[in-house]
């Protein structure tokens, strides 16, 4: 197994940087939808998806991206013409289902189509969304969104976020899909998307800290700076490593892969939010500021820590798996 990205996967992430630094918001998602980005178009492996994610984290990017390339693995994962749906994948734009108690999810005959669902659920990005994503360890769940209940709208911690609590009691979902491998695939892309956190804000603090001055030198120069932002690299360099390594063994269908992803999920998560609490440190009270946009990959970092799995259900989720071998 080659740990490194080949020349095309450099190009692949050299062109998805260019494109998020470049593009305002809906330009970007025209552009991702262009590329063939969400749906796997351009041959995409779960490799190509999680370099795409770590700059979307980088950069904060806002909207449905998660959710809306999940739902379409989804789709291409359980075929049209096998669930008897009629369902185009790149027609999908998907909001993303958190629970906010145990959701329940019944199977009809084990097709693919009719399963009911019945559970009280937080919906990120809602709005202008065709589904939403329910994805759990033991399935995932396409519904449409106008099967759905209105919900009430509720402020998130972060302001790029729209958030909405529903109570879905039977509804119908248009897809299916049991087992956790759609799950395991949800955990590397936001561990992706927390390693790209963890490695701006790394750059955010070192490039402070080289031009901040006290004392008449730069802050760097200071222990109590420079070796928090020492711990601040070995967790952004561990957190990509362990993800894309991850993704690699689901590439390769590998026996550990779900073992990886669970970690992936949990290393990067530590990683994003541990550096984003310690760059508001590095910026002093420049970084306690709403003027500074420290505090937003902060509050990043904490909704990607809920979605896709908690770090308590990827850690109880490890303490249930064999040890890889």
């Amino acid at each position: 197994m080659d740990l490194l990205p080949d020349a095309r996967q450099e190009a692949l992430a050299a062109r998805a940087r260019s494109l998020v630094a470049e593009a305002d918001a809906p330009v970007l998602w025209d552009r991702w939808a262009e590329n063939g980005w969400f749906d796997g178009g351009d041959g995409s492996t779960l490799v190509d998806h999680a370099l795409r994610f770590r700059e979307l984290g980088r950069a904060l990017v806002p909207g449905p991206y998660l959710a809306t390339v999940l739902a379409r693995r989804l789709v291409a994962a359980v075929g049209a013409v096998e669930s008897g749906v009629e369902l185009e994948a790149a027609a999908v734009v998907a909001a993303l289902a958190v629970p906010c108690s145990p959701v329940s999810v019944t199977a009809v005959d084990g097709s693919p189509a009719g399963a009911r669902l019945r559970g009280r659920l937080r919906v990120l990005d809602g709005t202008g969304a065709t589904h939403v994503l329910l994805v759990t360890p033991t399935g995932a769940a396409l519904i449409e969104a106008d099967a759905l209940p209105a919900g009430d709208a509720t402020r998130c911690l972060d302001p790029q976020v729209a958030l909405t609590a529903l109570t879905a009691a039977d509804v119908p979902a248009a897809l299916w899909m049991g087992g956790g491998d759609l799950f395991t695939d949800a955990a590397v892309l936001a561990a992706a998307c927390a390693s790209g956190i963890a490695e701006a804000t790394l750059r955010a603090s070192t490039d402070f800290a080289k031009t901040r001055e006290q004392f008449g030198k730069p802050i760097g120069a200071f222990q109590a700076v420079k070796h928090r932002c020492a711990d601040m690299a070995i967790r952004a360099e561990a957190a990509w490593c362990q993800t894309a390594y991850a993704a690699l063994c689901v590439d390769a269908e590998r026996s550990d892969a779900a073992f990886q992803a669970h970690t992936a999920k949990v290393v990067a998560g530590d990683a994003a939010i541990r550096n984003a609490s310690a760059n508001i440190q590095n910026h002093g009270a420049v970084g306690c500021t709403v003027e500074n946009d420290a505090h937003l990959f902060l509050k990043r970092a904490w909704v990607l820590e809920e979605v896709c799995g908690a770090r308590r259900e990827h850690l109880s989720a490890l303490l249930d798996l064999p040890a890889p071998e």
